[in-house]
């Protein structure tokens, strides 16, 4: 973690975002959330192998940034899937943009 500390708040920031954000949804729509979240798979399977040894710091840096991006583009994706889905289920226009 010394390498990358950054990296390493950032993607279990988006990972705690993740989970805050479907809390929120389940509370709002009153429906039960899943107990595991998908986005702790791939991480858990990363801490795994740092923990291991078997990788250099710069592979396992590498393996960091990777996660980062793919755990932000995964977030990234549940976030406009759940606003695309509320547009269409509440039949309101989501993201106007006004052009002159």
């Amino acid at each position: 973690m010394t390498t990358g500390p950054r990296l390493f708040y950032i993607l279990t920031g988006t990972i705690f975002s993740n989970i805050n954000c479907r809390l929120i949804v389940s509370q709002m729509s009153d429906t039960r959330c899943e107990v595991w979240n998908g986005l702790l798979v791939p991480y858990a399977c990363a801490v795994t192998l740092a923990l291991c040894g078997t990788l250099s710091p710069m592979s396992e840096l590498l393996l960091l940034a990777g996660l980062c991006a793919a755990v932000t583009a995964a977030h990234l994706y549940y976030a406009t899937r759940l606003v695309s889905n509320q547009h269409n289920v509440c039949n309101i226009i989501a993201l106007l943009l006004i052009h002159n």
